[in-house]
């Protein structure tokens, strides 16, 4: 559950996730808001929305990774305000490299955490976010386009974004000039 709430999030893993308690989340049926004491880049702090994507990608949707989650951490009566208890950097690591050697992934041993801020940028770009949103998600600086860039491929996520247009071009030149 911690890997879906790194992607959900786009967090730091040791200084961010590991250090959220269950009175940093607020739930509702639209959004999970998730209280930060600190980011890098932030370091008063900042509460971080993450909308439902139930209707589009259900099996990572930040909601119900923060539902169950926050149903976990109250059925199995964990002692910890933390919302994920005891876990560490390193069970989270290693849990990552067995399941990634499990699926025959090439380099397993190499993966690290900050592979799930390069894959949330990828999503977020690749569903037709705005650089500034990936900016914004990612904690980068808006006027920055180093980060970004290095998170994402956009000339991928460019072609993504033109097939995706593509039917609505083709439907509104299939109209008749014959006014």
């Amino acid at each position: 559950m911690a890997l879906v709430a790194i992607l959900a999030y786009s967090l730091r893993v040791e200084s961010e996730l590991l250090a959220v308690t269950i009175d940093d989340i607020s739930l509702t049926r639209e959004y999970v808001a998730l209280r930060l004491k600190k980011r890098k880049n932030v370091p008063q702090g900042e509460t971080i929305l993450r909308y439902c994507t139930c209707s589009s990608n259900s099996l990572l949707c930040p909601v119900e990774a923060a539902k169950i989650s926050v149903e976990l951490h109250s059925t199995l009566r964990v002692q910890s305000p933390l919302l994920f208890g005891s876990v560490s950097y390193r069970s989270i690591l290693v849990h990552l490299r067995s399941i990634l050697s499990a699926l025959h992934v090439k380099d397993s041993s190499e993966y690290g955490t900050h592979a799930f801020r390069r894959g949330h940028a990828h999503a977020l770009a690749s569903s037709g976010s705005s650089h500034e949103e990936l900016c914004r998600a990612g904690s980068w600086r808006y006027k920055s386009a180093v980060p970004a860039r290095i998170y994402a491929d956009f000339s991928e996520i460019e072609a993504i974004a033109c097939r995706q247009a593509l039917p609505d071009i083709l439907e509104s030149d299939s109209e008749s000039d014959d006014d």
